[in-house]
């Protein structure tokens, strides 16, 4: 897993496509900015216990093992990662999802575009929501 000595963004993301379309998104929009990526909720727990916090966790809620839902009350619960922002970006638009996902504390909830354009303003709007501070 990279360090870095500037902000990151840490990625919990099981799709390789979303990753890639992430990645690259990030990488136009906000020239220099840091990734890293897990796979499941418990990969992203593990992350946060052995690594720099992340300036922004993005958080997809349906992944295999631990899903976001989980893995979210888990980082909400534990009081060293309660200070870290965490976004989620699901495809899901359920009001039931936004629901438990704001009660589990979800700093922001962002519905997955399948328009790229749609997409980069998404990326454009968490950078200035999270990462201007």
């Amino acid at each position: 897993m990279p360090v870095f000595s500037r902000k990151y963004v840490l990625l919990a993301e099981d799709s390789e496509d979303d990753y890639v379309l992430f990645k690259e998104i990030l990488s136009k929009t906000v020239p220099g900015m840091g990734l890293a990526r897990v796979r499941d909720g418990q990969a992203l727990l593990d992350y946060l216990l052995e690594h720099q916090l992340p300036d922004l966790v993005v958080l997809d809620l349906n992944m295999p093992g631990m899903d976001g839902r989980a893995a979210l009350r888990e980082i909400r619960s534990n009081p060293a990662f309660r200070t870290v922002p965490v976004v989620v970006f699901s495809v899901s638009d359920n009001d039931e999802d936004r629901l438990v996902s704001t009660k589990a504390g979800c700093d922001a909830y962002f519905k997955k575009p399948s328009d790229y354009g749609a997409l980069i303003q998404a990326v454009v709007k968490m950078e200035q929501q999270f990462l201007k501070r």
